[in-house]
């Protein structure tokens, strides 16, 4: 019965991995900002090349297999890329 809720109510929260969203991502937002237009990433990975541990790399899971991509290096976006239905952004 939980898992079906649960199943259930992912499927009825929006889906904020879209174009739109991505395109108002500015290069001067922070963390926080990011995940108030994206919600929290699908997958969050340390670099491990970063010896201070600082920077990570963030996904978004989106319908259709959309994608976004972000690097953060100490609570800010450096860099930002999409993929969505072929098409790289």
């Amino acid at each position: 019965l939980v898992a079906v809720a649960a199943v259930l109510l992912g499927a009825c929260s929006p889906n904020k991995a879209t174009v739109d969203n991505y395109k108002t991502l500015d290069w001067t937002m922070t963390r926080d900002q990011v995940y108030s237009v994206l919600g929290h990433p699908s997958e969050a990975i340390k670099r491990e090349t970063d010896p201070s541990g600082n920077t990570t790399i963030e996904t978004w899971n989106g319908k259709d297999q959309d994608l976004i991509t972000i690097t953060f290096v100490n609570n800010k976006l450096v860099m930002k890329s999409m993929r969505s239905n072929g098409v790289d952004y």
